[in-house]
């Protein structure tokens, strides 16, 4: 019955999976494997957008078995269900748990920056920059740790500390430069030049963006500010090509 229950998962078929494990820890609570019956149960939940469900589940299986072998995962997906959940500084709050109570967890630099990455959306932005600026100090993965440089630097934008934001983003792009958030940082870093008040700066920045693959959307939007500069410059004829490009571009809301 277990193996049926994993199976279903593993071929994310989520309620049956849900409903097997179910079933066997009721049959078998006391099973070896009736920790993992519960967290499984719980993923699957999670997985068919049941974070509710899900977070009830991790929670039961934390307080049952506390020292189990997957309780850093459960405790991690218990932040994601507040997370789903729309509660980003309980979220926070759990992720950096996880970071501290699980220290030998291969989720623990993991779990940090997803802390920060709440603290962040939440507007909590000098709780997310400690929370970064911690992943980066770390051993771990590499990719946590770019991930974790940039978010610091858009903490330090949000905040209008602009000398600092050019200084973070100036090293995340020199330390990363094959980042799937470069066109973003030069997005910001054109941004943050601006509020240097660094203008001629800032529109060679979107105009390097216009030149990149970046995505329409943000392409469209460095485009935009390049024509308003520009423009802002008499220079209205190279501001029309761009406002042009702009009209050509399809599935562009501008």
């Amino acid at each position: 019955q277990y193996a049926a229950a994993l199976a279903h998962y593993g071929m994310e078929e989520w309620a049956a999976a849900a409903r097997q494990f179910k079933t066997f820890t009721q049959q078998h609570p006391e099973s070896d494997q009736a920790d993992d019956a519960i967290f499984y149960r719980a993923e699957s939940l999670f997985s068919a957008d049941q974070p509710g469900r899900a977070r009830d589940l991790y929670e039961t299986m934390l307080q049952k078995f506390p020292k189990s072998d997957v309780a850093d995962r459960a405790a991690y997906g218990l932040a994601w269900c507040r997370r789903e959940q729309g509660d980003l500084a309980h979220a926070a709050r759990q992720f950096e748990r996880v970071s501290a109570r699980y220290k030998q967890s291969d989720l623990r630099a993991e779990a940090l920056y997803r802390a920060g990455a709440c603290w962040l959306e939440a507007g909590k932005y000098k709780n997310a920059h400690k929370v970064f600026t911690q992943v980066m100090n770390t051993d771990d993965g590499n990719e946590v740790r770019a991930d974790s440089a940039y978010g610091a630097a858009r903490c330090l934008l949000e905040q209008e500390q602009y000398d600092r934001a050019v200084a973070a983003y100036k090293e995340f792009l020199k330390k990363y430069p094959k980042h799937s958030q470069k066109p973003q940082a030069l997005y910001d870093l054109a941004w943050a030049r601006k509020g240097q008040g660094k203008n001629d700066d800032a529109l060679a920045l979107f105009r390097k963006l216009t030149e990149t693959d970046a995505a329409d959307s943000l392409r469209a939007d460095a485009m935009f500010r390049v024509a308003e500069g520009l423009y802002a410059q008499e220079e209205y004829k190279q501001a029309a090509k761009y406002y042009e490009q702009i009209t050509r571009m399809e599935d562009v809301d501008f």
